[in-house]
């Protein structure tokens, strides 16, 4: 999806409305969901949500987790407003489950917000409860953006990276074999700090991996490595890997399942 002019675009698959066009038609065009500026846009999993200038979000497709935040698990075709939620400054899409940094960001005052599925805790309420609406994260303070992945989601907290949900490749940036666990998989339910960044600037989350940009424009992951997409080599435990710088002089980085982009170059 993009935003153009006063207009939302979608296209691709639409089995559940995610192209919020009010239909379940595939479009292999862009076709347009609402005549609305949007600030930002973002899609995951199934589902889409947008930031609105007056800094409210609506989300559209796959509801079955709650992830649209409307209070129900009825997927919908069109936006749909998030109960509850105002003065958003950023919105992530997980595969189940969605996140909001709400708040004066520039005055330090950011917060999370978070709803969907939470059965690896990646809602990070100190529960494994799913919630239609959003829930707070507690803990976190002076927040600037915040990720969802694929069952973990992670933040940027005071410059630092906290981490919490499934971590069975090591994707909350700590070792899997001593966290706790939620059925089968390890799993934290509440915030861990990524212990070895700092002057942290942005974050993105994979499938079972995460990438965050510091204030030197290095570009570290960690998690998940096994098709390379947390650019390093594999440690002697496996696949995954603990946070390494993968590249240097980057101006930001993207995550999409199993696949990490980056734009590098000068100061300039």
């Amino acid at each position: 999806c993009a935003g153009s002019g006063s207009t939302i675009w979608c296209w691709g698959a639409n089995g559940s409305g995610q192209l919020g066009d009010g239909t379940t038609t595939n479009r292999t065009a862009p076709v347009a969901v609402a005549s609305i500026a949007a600030e930002r846009v973002e899609a995951g999993g199934d589902s889409t949500c947008a930031v609105f200038p007056n800094r409210t979000v609506a989300c559209w497709g796959a509801n079955g987790s709650g992830q649209l935040g409307d209070g129900t698990t009825t997927s919908r075709s069109v936006p749909t407003a998030v109960g509850g939620l105002s003065d958003v400054a950023e919105v992530s899409v997980g595969h189940d489950h969605t996140c909001a940094v709400v708040g004066d960001v520039s005055a330090g005052a950011g917060t999370v917000r978070c709803w969907g599925n939470n059965d690896r805790g990646q809602l990070g309420n100190g529960t494994t409860t799913a919630s239609s609406t959003p829930v707070a994260v507690p803990g976190l303070t002076k927040v600037t953006d915040v990720a969802a992945g694929f069952g973990h989601t992670c933040a940027v907290s005071d410059q630092r990276v906290w981490c919490w949900g499934r971590n069975d490749f090591g994707q909350l940036g700590s070792d899997p074999a001593k966290t706790p666990s939620c059925g089968s998989y390890p799993c934290t339910p509440t915030p861990v700090k990524v212990e070895g960044l700092k002057d942290v600037v942005s974050i993105t989350a994979g499938k079972d991996f995460a990438c965050a940009l510091d204030g030197a424009r290095h570009g570290w992951c960690w998690g998940n490595n096994e098709g390379g997409q947390a650019g390093q080599d594999p440690d002697s435990s496996g696949t995954d890997v603990g946070p390494g710088v993968v590249l240097d002089q980057v101006k930001w980085m993207a995550t999409n399942g199993n696949t990490t982009c980056a734009v590098s170059g000068d100061k300039n």
